[in-house]
């Protein structure tokens, strides 16, 4: 997450994003995406949860971040 002039940016890894774009906009199972990343199972899963972390907190601040004012 970067702060610029008072406003938050979501950056996530290249990785993370395209374990999401993947996933949800390929739909493609865990192992599909696994075989074309050429990492474990496991590995995806750890990173689209993180992704799935780091956007939370994202809209977690931002959403502080409007009610408190920059």
């Amino acid at each position: 997450m970067l702060r610029m002039n008072g406003c938050m940016k979501l950056c996530l890894d290249d990785k993370l994003k395209e374990v999401l774009i993947l996933k949800y906009w390929y739909l493609l199972s865990r192992r599909d995406i696994a075989k074309i990343l050429n990492v474990s199972e496991k590995t995806i899963t750890n990173w689209k949860n993180k992704a799935f972390k780091l956007i939370k907190n994202y809209k977690e601040r931002r959403l502080e971040c409007d009610i408190r004012g920059p």
